[in-house]
């Protein structure tokens, strides 16, 4: 097919198809090949020379282009090359190019680094710049390696060095032992494979070299005299687990590095014609190019072996320990210095440490427990990518690290990340062939931050990729002893997750008359909290993570490598849109996080709470209960109570004495009680008059007393004969103040039609200026609030609810309503007054159904019982809800939980704030399995939906602040309207709904419940590590000693970061003595 054909069907297609799917050769045929069936034979197409066919063919003009063009033929494994091809078009990658750079410099007298492929991607323009480095006269060309002459001592190579440091510390560690299988087929000549391998061991050094300590220095001894003999079982009447086991055996025996061979095979015969061939390597001596280099050398042995000829084989220049001796002398300080001030600037400052969330506590030391998952991308979705990759100028390996700095980003919410990835270090002709440990590893650290367009991303990734290529040469070990990171024992320092694209060739081999093909061999040991791997494969990409199992479950992996792939999909095709918009998360995913649903429930018989019925007022519902249960207690403290029907009365007389009054509609009026029932009948008479309550607690400082009754702007005080003295003195007059003591006992009837849109409250909640803000909810909302609360828990007529809160917390809204509006009975217990020591007796009495309180006061609370387990036990029977609300919950409540309380007894953790009540619960029996410190927050409420935002305010998926979308949420903070807009945003959707920033962090777990973390502002960063204050305080409680704790954080005169513990001990005497103790 003539070229201009060619370039018509081309351009043909360019106006039909994405340029994915344009065919980037076009091969005439006379006619199909058929199959004897008559069908199209696809396997017996001519190989396509790529470069006959290509339109814009030139062949090379100048010396320089002849010689990168013949320099290109041989590496790629092509017939002709055009110097207007582009290197990655025709099958070049960037292992490929560090062949290509050996062969320039050793052919050209030059030094070019491996960017030079992505800026100059053809021979044309490669060469033009070369020729001008030439003229320059720039080189930059290191010194050759050559054999080594007599040599008392060998010193190891960086790397091996580091790697002897660690096997010494650790002599039994197996993690860098390297299995590899070989699956043989065919009728196998036993005596050619050993003599095939006894001639690489006797080829190569290294396979017979040995480290010992030698005047205090770690060195290399050269054995001369080496016979192996090839140990080999049959298992032709064994079953393949009994292979399998001897593999895993085999794989996993410690090597002694100062004497023995480090090389060591295995055969197994599985049956007649079929072999599994087993190699374990110490990866001091190998690495992954090796392995090919050895499959080449073994197949091309034992074919001359087999067929009793002398192989052909080449002479070896240098051995191992010629490149230990010339990376001695030429890797000095002087040489690699403006390598080492490259990686010192890209690592500089603290560096991060990536805290994936894990299924399991991680360990105080390090683990290496593994396993794997893995899974294939379609060729339909390679092609996508790799025609991606072309347009975009990049590599598979800088995109698929970009999308997992991505991934890894979105479970941590990190935006500072540091990959660790292998680089080959064989970029001298000389070492091509040489089998030995040369890999290296580069830190690839990224900034996420700014929300830019993966584009952008793409092109960080990119140049910081070229940018360490070209800085190669200073060995890992160099750089880690210059950084001096702070060790943690539990952490890998620098970075804790890897990746490596596997460029090397994987194919079935045919060698006199067998087939051999690669066996995986399981992945035992996990040397970082995750790796992966990316591999081509049959016009597939082969993915794989393995991981450290005692940190994740094999779920939370296949759930992250979905994750991937649908980030992936997302970005090749519109990768101009910023990562903030791509989400994770399968529509499942998506519906779970919305609408979890709780798999424990209560099971009693409950009046259920209809939608349409908070389409009214507070007093509207109240008054229906009102003439269900008119004789029914609804309210006691210690000194008095309330029917329905006398509540109703009391609320009705204080409604009618404000109306009296005259003030505006929706005025504010401010309530001065006690906590007993007096308070209830005030909130209720306020709301009854449409007015707005705002509660104050006597035990507040003046200061806040009088700040709140300013700022909320109350136009007068509802208080009783017990508090009236109190308040006038602070208040001196300024506001009217109604005695409710000392109202008219005439009943009067308050038919006021107020509206669900009313104004209910203003609750004064603690913020971050040091000043109390006020925030402002309708009738409208609370219903909605007790009706989800009621059907949750399936509140009764037949319960009876405890009332621990201040009523000028939102928990007692819940409290408080929850009970009046459902017909139940509210008990006020005042802690402050009748301390913990009477509540135990205050439950039993009053037959509490529904215990609602504070972590803290509940551990109090049943630490006072102490060995009471039994007794109590008995006597809290009645209880069938336990409900915890405003701080962390731990592991340890629910332990308490287990010890103290009935069987059928269900325990709720809640999440919710002032803001928004309850918007989580998380409900648990005696049969649910707690692993972690951490409980749940569990499941939303109809009409609510969580969102997790990132620190820039944008939707994420897994790890974010908890934010909270309905339109239920409170209207805002009174007077504070900037602070309103911060915090309540409107719905990304353009919905009525609004968004309430809870400021609290959370993620979503594989099993779609949500975690509570803390809060944004008590997480600090120590060291590159996040940390949670919370977490810290969680285990000090446990310990026998420590009855409470608190964690901060301060900056010393140096302004570094510490961490201080505040203790209470269970021995209060150890206080007295004490001096403050630096906790490490």
């Amino acid at each position: 097919m003539c070229q201009k054909i060619s370039q018509e069907i081309r351009e043909y297609l360019q106006h039909k198809l994405p340029a994915y799917m344009i065919p980037y050769v076009f091969v005439p045929l006379e006619y199909f090949p058929l199959t004897p069936n008559g069908k199209i034979n696809y396997s017996a197409f001519p190989e396509p020379d790529v470069s006959t066919f290509q339109s814009n063919y030139i062949a090379p003009r100048t010396p320089t282009e002849e010689i990168i063009a013949n320099i290109w033929v041989q590496v790629l494994d092509i017939k002709n090359v055009g110097i207007n091809d582009n290197f990655f078009e025709v099958g070049g990658h960037s292992l490929l190019g560090t062949q290509i750079i050996s062969r320039i410099r050793d052919s050209l007298n030059i030094e070019i680094p491996l960017k030079l492929f992505f800026d100059f991607p053809t021979i044309a323009k490669l060469a033009e710049h070369i020729e001008s480095r030439k003229s320059l006269n720039i080189s930059g060309l290191s010194p050759i390696i050559e054999p080594r002459k007599k040599q008392k001592q060998l010193p190891l190579s960086f790397a091996q060095e580091r790697l002897w440091f660690l096997t010494k510390l650790e002599p039994k560690r197996t993690d860098y032992n390297m299995p590899f299988i070989l699956e043989i087929k065919g009728l196998l000549n036993i005596v050619a494979l050993e003599k095939s391998i006894n001639t690489i061991i006797e080829r190569h050094e290294i396979l017979r070299t040995n480290f010992s300590s030698i005047d205090g220095k770690p060195t290399q001894i050269i054995n001369k005299d080496i016979n192996f003999k090839l140990s080999i079982d049959d298992l032709r009447n064994k079953k393949e687990t009994q292979a399998n086991k001897i593999v895993n055996q085999f794989t996993e025996r410690p090597f002694d590095l100062a004497k023995g061979l480090l090389f060591s095979v295995k055969l197994l015969q599985l049956d007649t014609k079929v072999y599994w061939l087993i190699f374990n390597i110490h990866h001091i001596i190998f690495d992954g190019w090796s392995y090919e280099i050895l499959q080449k050398k073994l197949f091309t042995l034992y074919q001359a072996y087999g067929q009793e000829k002398k192989p052909e084989l080449g002479q070896i220049p240098i051995q191992y320990a010629d490149f230990s001796l010339w990376q001695r002398h030429w890797f000095t300080e002087q040489n690699l210095a403006s390598q080492l001030n490259y990686w010192k600037e890209q690592l500089k400052g603290t560096l991060p440490i990536l805290q994936l969330p894990t299924d399991f506590p991680r360990p105080s030391l390090q683990t290496y427990q593994a396993d794997s998952y893995s899974w294939h991308l379609s060729s339909e979705l390679t092609t996508k990518i790799k025609s991606f990759c072309q347009q975009a100028g990049v590599t598979l390996f800088m995109t698929f690290l970009t999308v997992f700095k991505l991934l890894l980003s979105r479970y941590t919410a990190e935006k500072d990340v540091i990959v660790g990835t292998p680089i080959a270090s064989r970029n001298r002709t000389e070492i091509e062939n040489l089998i030995g440990f040369f890999i290296d590893t580069v830190a690839l650290r990224t900034n996420l931050a700014g929300n830019p367009s993966f584009q952008e991303l793409l092109s960080r990734v990119r140049q910081v990729t070229l940018d360490g290529y070209s800085h190669q040469d200073l060995p890992f070990e160099k750089l880690v002893q210059e950084l001096k990171p702070e060790r943690n024992l539990s952490y890998n320092p620098i970075f804790q997750v890897w990746f490596n694209m596997i460029n090397l060739p994987r194919k079935r081999v045919k060698c006199d008359g067998l087939q051999f093909k690669s066996i995986p061999v399981f992945d035992t040991m996990a040397k970082f909290d995750i790796s992966f791997y990316l591999e081509e494969e049959n016009q597939e990409i082969k993915l794989k993570f393995v991981y450290n199992k005692l940190l994740f479950k094999s779920s939370t992996i296949e759930g992250m490598s979905r994750h991937f792939q649908t980030l992936l999909e997302q970005v090749i095709i519109a990768p101009e849109n910023n990562i903030a918009s791509f989400s994770l998360l399968s529509e499942k995913e998506c519906y779970q996080l919305t609408h979890q649903v709780n798999k424990v429930t209560p099971t009693n018989s409950f009046l259920n709470f209809p939608k349409t019925d908070i389409e009214q007022s507070i007093p509207s519902r109240f008054e229906e209960q009102v003439k269900k249960y008119p004789d029914k207690i609804a309210v006691q403290s210690k000194d008095n109570q309330y029917t329905y029907q006398k509540l109703n009365t009391e609320a009705n007389k204080i409604a009618k004495s404000l109306l009296n009054l005259g003030i505006d509609k929706q005025a504010k009026v401010a309530l001065f009680f006690d906590h007993n029932v007096s308070m209830i009948a005030a909130m209720l008479g306020v709301l009854k008059a449409g007015k707005i309550y705002v509660p104050i607690d006597p035990n507040y400082p003046q200061d806040r007393v009088l700040y709140t009754l300013e700022d909320s702007c109350a136009e007068v005080i509802l208080t009783n004969q017990i508090n009236s003295d109190n308040i006038k003195a602070i208040t001196h007059g300024k506001l009217p103040i109604i005695n409710i003591d000392k109202l008219n006992d005439v009943a009067v009837e308050i038919n006021l039609e107020i509206s669900p849109d009313t104004l209910a409250y203003i609750l004064y909640t603690s913020g971050s200026t040091g000043q109390p803000k006020g925030v402002i909810q309708n009738h409208l909302n609370v219903l909605h609030f007790i009706r989800n609360h009621t059907n949750n828990l399936h509140i009764s007529a037949d319960d009876n609810l405890n009332l621990l809160a201040s009523y000028s917390f939102d928990a007692a809204v819940i409290d408080i309503f929850s009970a009046l509006l459902n017909g139940a009975t509210l008990f006020v217990f005042d802690i402050k007054k009748e301390g913990l020591n009477s509540l135990y007796n205050w439950l039993e009495t009053h037959k509490i159904t529904i215990f609602h309180s504070t972590p803290t006061v509940y551990r109090y609370f049943l630490e006072k019982l102490g060995s009471k387990v039994s007794l109590a036990k008995a006597q809290l029977s009645h209880i069938r809800l336990v409900v915890l609300r405003g701080e962390p919950v731990l592991k340890k409540d629910v332990k308490l939980y287990q010890q103290f309380f009935a069987d059928n007894c269900i325990f709720v953790n809640g999440l919710g704030a002032t803001e928004s009540s309850f918007y989580l619960q998380y409900l648990l029996n005696k049969k649910t399995q707690i692993q972690k410190q951490i409980i749940p927050v569990g499941s939303t409420f109809e009409d609510t939906e969580i969102v997790l935002l990132d620190e820039e305010g944008n939707i994420t998926d897994l790890y974010g602040e908890i934010a909270v979308r309905s339109p239920h949420v409170a209207l805002g903070y009174w007077q504070k309207e900037e602070l309103t807009q911060a915090v309540f945003l409107k719905d990304f959707q353009g919905k009525d709904k609004r968004i309430y920033r809870t400021g609290d962090w959370g993620r979503l777990r594989n099993d779609g419940v949500i975690e509570c973390l803390g809060r944004k502002d008590n997480q600090v960063k120590i060291r590159g590590f996040r940390v949670e204050l919370g977490e810290i305080e969680a285990l000090l409680n446990k310990h026998p000693q420590i009855k409470q704790s608190v964690v901060i954080y301060k900056e010393d005169s140096l302004r570094e970061k510490q961490l201080i513990a505040y203790i209470v001990p269970q021995d209060i005497s150890l206080v007295s003595n004490s001096q403050p103790q630096i906790i490490k």
